[in-house]
């Protein structure tokens, strides 16, 4: 299952499937990285330009479980 938090879906609904691990993928915005707490949380790809010192520990610390990993994927023009 995926869940994308801008979708028409209820938001906390994504989130609780996501949490119980009845949802496997989250596709979220900006508005994860700076607000949300996903704890079971580990691995994040973030699809931008290299973030600025506050925005990577903000994408960092969203990655909250155990042994879980953050991925930087940015275009060479940047």
């Amino acid at each position: 299952n995926v869940g994308n938090i801008d979708s028409d879906y209820d938001p906390f609904c994504i989130l609780q499937s996501f949490g119980s691990g009845e949802t496997h993928l989250l596709v979220a915005t900006k508005v994860a990285e700076e607000g949300i707490d996903i704890r079971t949380c580990d691995f994040i790809v973030h699809f931008d330009e290299i973030p600025k010192l506050p925005s990577l520990l903000q994408t960092a610390g969203r990655a909250r479980a155990k042994d879980s990993h953050v991925c930087f994927l940015f275009n060479s023009h940047y």
